[in-house]
C-alpha cells in the first residue's frame, strides 16, 4: 500500500483504531531507520543515543498527531524528514550548538577541483572526518542542511526543495555555495592545506 494510501485510512474518522495502529506502524517500519541516521548525524555530537531515540519518536508522534492536516502537497516521506530536522534543528539551539556529520561528503564534494578529490581520497580517515564535520559546522544553517539532504540522505534537488520549502534552484545555490566555502575553510589555513595534501 502506497503512504498516501494510508494517510488518507488514517485522516479516515470510520476507521477502527486497530487498523490505524497497524498501518501506522508500517509506515514507522518503513522509514525509521533512514530518519535515525538523519537525526544522529544531526544531533550525535551534543545528544545521547536516547536523544536520538527521543526526537525519532517526537517525529512520528507529531506526523500522527497533525495527521488530518496533511494536504499531500508533499510526500509523506519529504514530511517526515521536515518534521524530524525541525525537531533535531531546535534540540540543537536548545545545547547553543549546531552540529552536520556528513558521513559520505565525498559523494557530492568530486569534481574538477583538485580541493574535492584531495577531500574524497583522504576522508575516509577518522582525523579527516572530525575536520571535515568541524568546516561544515561553519557553513550556515541552511547550507548545512541542504547538502546534508543531497549528500546523506540522497535526495534529488526536487525533494531537498519540498523538505526546506524553497525552489530548487536555490537548493543548487546553496549546495554550490556550501561547497565553495569549505574550499576557502581549506585553503585559508595552512595546516588544513598540509592535512588535506594540498600543495601551496
Amino acid at each position: 500500500m502506497k503512504d498516501e494510501e494510508i494517510v488518507k485510512i488514517l485522516q479516515d474518522d470510520s476507521v477502527s483504531q486497530n487498523t490505524k495502529s497497524f498501518l501506522f506502524k508500517q509506515l514507522i517500519e518503513k522509514y525509521e531507520n533512514e530518519l535515525y541516521k538523519t537525526i544522529y548525524n544531526y544531533i550525535s555530537s551534543k545528544g545521547t543515543k536516547e536523544d536520538v531515540e527521543d526526537v525519532l519518536i517526537e517525529t512520528f508522534f507529531r506526523f500522527y498527531k497533525n495527521i488530518k492536516k496533511f494536504r499531500f502537497k508533499t510526500t509523506v516521506k519529504n514530511f517526515l524528514y521536515r518534521i524530524a530536522i525541525n525537531l533535531a534543528i531546535n534540540f540543537l539551539r536548545s545545547k547553543k550548538v549546531e552540529l552536520v556529520s556528513f558521513e559520505e561528503i565525498k559523494d557530492q564534494l568530486e569534481d574538477e577541483s583538485s580541493i574535492d578529490k584531495e577531500l574524497c581520497e583522504k576522508e575516509k580517515e577518522y582525523e579527516l572526518k572530525k575536520v571535515v564535520t568541524e568546516l561544515i559546522n561553519r557553513l550556515p544553517h541552511k547550507q548545512k542542511a541542504a547538502l546534508y539532504l543531497v549528500v546523506y540522505g540522497k535526495m534529488a534537488y526536487k525533494d531537498v526543495a519540498d523538505v526546506l520549502k524553497t525552489s530548487v534552484s536555490s537548493v543548487e545555490s546553496l549546495v554550490f555555495r556550501a561547497k565553495q566555502n569549505l574550499k576557502k575553510f581549506i585553503l585559508k589555513d595552512k595546516k588544513l592545506k598540509e592535512l588535506f595534501g594540498i600543495k601551496p
